[in-house]
Order: C-alpha cells, then sequence, then structure tokens
C-alpha cells in the first residue's frame, strides 16, 4: 500500500517538471522568432491590442503561439489575403485541441507534431489553417482525463466569422487595395481595422453593429469612389445601397431601443398558472389563491397603467430632431405595445383573468379598460409606422445629399403627406402632419450647415467667397423649391371638394428655414460690402497702405464673431 502511494506521488511531480521545461522551450523559441517582425508587424500588434484590451506583448504571445505570422505576412503581400478576422474571447481547451484535426501537416509527425486548429482568412488563394504550438500533456492517465473539466480561457486567434461564435471581440483586418504593396511607411492607410463587441446582453452586439454601419460604412460608401462608378447607373446602386444601410443601422437601433425600454409582466407573488375552466373554478374555492391572484393582477395593472401614461404625454425632443426619429418613435411605440399585448394574451395572464371573471373581481372592469387602450395603441402606432415608412424612401436623400440633390424629391415628399392626409386613420391629424414637416424643415437646415461648412470641417471665412456664393444660392433654392412644394399640394387638395385642405401654421413649419435663409442672404451682403470696399482701394498707393490694414483689422472682429453664425 506504501509503494502504491509513493508511484502515485511521484507522477505529478514528473509531470509537472516536463510542463515547465517545455514551456521554458516555448518560451526560447517565442523570443528567438520576435526578430521576425518589422514596423508593419508592430502597428498591427498595437492595434490589436488597444482593440482587445491587453498589452502588446500578450498579443505577440498569442500570435507566436498560434504560428499566425505566416498569415499575416500573407496578408500583407500584395495579391494574398484581402481580410483576417480576429477573434478574443474565452475558449475551452479541449475544443482548442480537437478542431479540425481531421487536416495534418504533411511534414510533421501526428503523435509529436503541432496541433491544427481553425484559422481562417480569405483571399484570392485556398483558405489556410493556422498552427497552434499547443504540447497537450499526455501522460495522464484516461480516468484522470474524464474526470477533468475543460478549462476556459481568454485567447486571441484568427477563425472564420461563419462557423465561429462571437462571444467577445472580433476585430476585422482589410486591405484598402490588395493589389498594392505594404510598407512602414503606409501600413496605416492600407490596413484597416473593424471592431465588434458582444455580450451576454444583446444590446452590446446591436450597438456595435449599428455605430459600425452608421459612422464607417456609410460615410465611406458615400465619399470614396469606387471602380463601379464609370458603368451607366451606378449612381442610383450607390444610393440604395446606402438607402438600404440607413434603413438597417435604423432598425439595429430601434432594436437596442426596444430592449431597454421594454416592459415584462412581474410573475412574482407565488401564482400557481391557471390553466383552462377546471383550474380556474378550483381557485375560487381556495381563498389564499385568489387573493394572490388579485395581488398579481393589481401589479400588472400597475405597470399597464405606467406604460399608457408614459406613452400618452408630450413626447420631448431636441430642436434638430429628423424625420428619421419619427420613424423610429412609432417603431419602438408599435414593438412596446405589440410585446405587452403579446403578454396580456398569454396563457398566465388568460388564465388570471378566468379565474377573476369567475369570482367577479371588482379588478376585471379595470383590465378591460386597459386592455382596450392598449389594443387602441397598439392599432394607432401600426397604422402610423405603415404611412411613415412610406415616407422614408424619400427621407433618405434629406441625410444623404447635398441641397441639389434633394430639390427633385421634395414634390415626392409632398405628394406622399398628401396621401397620409387623405388616408390615414390615425396619422392624418394636424398636429401629427406640422411635426413631421417640422422635422423635415430641422433636417434640410441641418444639411444646409454641413453643406457649407464641408462637413463641418470649414467655416465659411476659410472658403473662397464664390464657392460660398455658390452653396448659399443651392440653399436658398432649396427652400423656394420646399414652399413651392407645399403651396402646390395646397392647392391641389383646396380645388378638390371631399379633400380636407391642409390646417397647418405656415410660420409654425417654415419659419425656422425663413430664418436661416435670412441669415444666409445676410451673409451674402457682408460678402458683397467686403468686395466692394477690397476693390475701393485696389490701386490706390497713397492710402492702400495705411487703410489696407486697418479695414484688415476692423474686419476681424466681426468675422471671428460670425464664424458660428449657421447654427
Amino acid at each position: 500500500m506504501r509503494k502504491f502511494r509513493a508511484t502515485t506521488s511521484m507522477k505529478p511531480v514528473a509531470i509537472g517538471a516536463e510542463f515547465i521545461r517545455r514551456k521554458r522551450r516555448e518560451e526560447q523559441e517565442r523570443r528567438a522568432r520576435r526578430g521576425d517582425t518589422d514596423p508593419r508587424y508592430e502597428y498591427i500588434f498595437q492595434v490589436l491590442a488597444a482593440c482587445t484590451g491587453t498589452a502588446r506583448h500578450q498579443v505577440m504571445d498569442y500570435v507566436f503561439e498560434e504560428n499566425l505570422l505566416e498569415d499575416i505576412g500573407k496578408f500583407l503581400t500584395p495579391g494574398q489575403y484581402n481580410n483576417m478576422v480576429w477573434f478574443y474571447q474565452e475558449c475551452d481547451d479541449e475544443d482548442e485541441e480537437g478542431e479540425d484535426q481531421d487536416e495534418e501537416d504533411p511534414d510533421t509527425k501526428p503523435s509529436s507534431g503541432p496541433s491544427r486548429r481553425s484559422s481562417t482568412v480569405s483571399g484570392p488563394i485556398e483558405l489556410h489553417h493556422s498552427r497552434r504550438n499547443s504540447n497537450a500533456t499526455d501522460h495522464t492517465d484516461e480516468g484522470e482525463q474524464g474526470d477533468l473539466e475543460p478549462v476556459r480561457r481568454m485567447r486571441l486567434f484568427v477563425g472564420n466569422p461563419r462557423t465561429t461564435t462571437l462571444t467577445g471581440i472580433c476585430v476585422c483586418m482589410t486591405r484598402t487595395n490588395p493589389q498594392r504593396s505594404v510598407t512602414d511607411e503606409n501600413v496605416h492607410r492600407e490596413v484597416n481595422f473593424m471592431l465588434v463587441r458582444a455580450g451576454q446582453d444583446p444590446r452590446v452586439l446591436l450597438r456595435s453593429i449599428e455605430r459600425l454601419l452608421s459612422r464607417v460604412f456609410v460615410p465611406a460608401v458615400r465619399v470614396n469612389p469606387s471602380d463601379l462608378d464609370s458603368y451607366p447607373g451606378s449612381l442610383s446602386a450607390r444610393d440604395h445601397l446606402l438607402a438600404g444601410l440607413r434603413s438597417f443601422a435604423s432598425c439595429l437601433h430601434v432594436s437596442e431601443r426596444i430592449l431597454e425600454e421594454r416592459v415584462v409582466l412581474s410573475t412574482e407573488g407565488g401564482v400557481e398558472p391557471v390553466q383552462g375552466l377546471t383550474e380556474a373554478q378550483t381557485v375560487l374555492t381556495q381563498p389564499d389563491q385568489l387573493a394572490a391572484i388579485e395581488r398579481c393582477v393589481t401589479t400588472w395593472l400597475k405597470q399597464i397603467e405606467s406604460v399608457l401614461i408614459e406613452m400618452e404625454q408630450l413626447r420631448q425632443e431636441t430642436d434638430d430632431a429628423g424625420p428619421q426619429d419619427e420613424l423610429e418613435y412609432w417603431k419602438r411605440r408599435m414593438a412596446k405595445f405589440k410585446f405587452l399585448a403579446e403578454q396580456m394574451d398569454s396563457q398566465q395572464v388568460r388564465g388570471a383573468v378566468l379565474a377573476l371573471q369567475l369570482a367577479r373581481s371588482k379588478l376585471l372592469k379595470t383590465w378591460k379598460e386597459m386592455d382596450a387602450r392598449v389594443t387602441h395603441n397598439l392599432a394607432e402606432a401600426k397604422d402610423n409606422v405603415k404611412f411613415v415608412y412610406a415616407i422614408e424612401e424619400y427621407c433618405h436623400p434629406l441625410y444623404l445629399n447635398d441641397p441639389p440633390g434633394m430639390t427633385p424629391y421634395i414634390m415626392k415628399l409632398f405628394n406622399t403627406v398628401r396621401m397620409i392626409h387623405s388616408i390615414s386613420r390615425y396619422y392624418n391629424t394636424s398636429d401629427k402632419l406640422s411635426a413631421l414637416l417640422i422635422k423635415i424643415t430641422n433636417q434640410m437646415i441641418r444639411a444646409c450647415q454641413v453643406y457649407i461648412s464641408c462637413q463641418g470641417t470649414a467655416s465659411i471665412w476659410c472658403q473662397p467667397r464664390s464657392e460660398v456664393r455658390t452653396k448659399i444660392q443651392h440653399c436658398l433654392k432649396l427652400h423656394f423649391t420646399y414652399r413651392s412644394a407645399y403651396q402646390k399640394t395646397k392647392e391641389k387638395l383646396e380645388a378638390m371638394p371631399d379633400e380636407h385642405p391642409f390646417s397647418f401654421s405656415e410660420q409654425y413649419v417654415f419659419g425656422k428655414f425663413e430664418a436661416f435663409c435670412s441669415r444666409l442672404n445676410y451673409i451674402t451682403g457682408l460678402f458683397d460690402d467686403i468686395d466692394k470696399f477690397s476693390g475701393f482701394f485696389e490701386g490706390r498707393a497713397e492710402c492702400g497702405k495705411t487703410l489696407r490694414p486697418c479695414l484688415r483689422l476692423a474686419g476681424a472682429k466681426p468675422l471671428h464673431k460670425l464664424r458660428t453664425y449657421l447654427i
């Protein structure tokens, strides 16, 4: 018995010594291979460390452990890999060693060679798998292996996004031009990184993808030229792509807000579900159970009442809210009431209400009133979403085009508004349509500000005055087209005896745009004065030396104060 104990006690010591020696050899190999890297690799390591929140040396350790230097080298080589998708998340050690072992390296021995794991990069050549220098301990008994639980640890690896489940951080590394050489000087321009996060809360993933689409893809597709621009119909295809990206990003944003704002009816209180008429009749003979059901229904009524009060209050919106905000509001409202109505129609709630009906409870009247109000709000939200969706097609140019590109869509936009005014059951009121037109006006003003200021990068005083004049004329033409389309639509409705005329306050709808145009006219007049007095002193040597600096100094103060005049 003592001999058996001595033998088993020596086995972990031998295994531990062998493990330490192997780790030392691997560490020496890693240090030796660090000489293979150059500033391009260092840049990639630094960005990966910043994206994953780890140290640079840890990223290098992961890369050497996975034997990914060759893959990175092919990614940086022209005509090789177009992208590499990195994952930084928890993995099981058993899963790491067991993945994709059907492919063996012909140059290594199956028994002692490195294990293969899925490390997929896409490009013009075949998919490639990286090697992972991970020699698991083979000295453990089979019985001991069955008792061990898989150890989870954070790992950075390259994987196939189609087959790898994202539970942590995903960094997609792409090439700007796969046929161009990547050097130390242009690596920061040729290699792009996109970050996507996931977690236990699904809102993290929704928020990450929505920001990636709205802040990266939409601006990139809108501004950057493409090889397809020379083909006929390329502009229309680009507009459709941008509209689709914006709509999808908006849906992700709405989904995130829905997950934050949804109301789940409480299931606490120890109430057992009532299944059918027989169980409901049985509850009548149990006063304690019936009282618990009434308390639970009272809690549900309070929750539903809070949702209805919140929805019936005045909406708090910013002064620059656009038509996209109107669509997202009604989609969130529809989803909130639909989720609430589905819960009220669930088996648990219907069983509790059935028990109250048999008991002739006083809560039944209040419940019916709440149910009718929820049904009405849901029907209103569904109807309004249907009609506001029709406006979205013509609102995309307000977000994607410059003022000259918006002009052809103004009349189509008012035709849709007229259709809503004539057909809609809930949205044809003057307050709702006025709010919609005000949001359209706000977006037009915002688009004009961005257009004149070169996407917010230059003030009107930093640009040539001739270019600013042209931009101002485009904005004034947009305002004129907007007012003309409104007047034409209004006259058409007045000529139809069966149609209700527009009853909007024009000052309420167009007042902000008219004030903005007045400021633009003032700026144009100021430019005229500057040009007039600048030309007055041209060629007058006797007074130019003394008056020209004074004129510049006098003009500097108002120009500095008017730098944010467009806001």
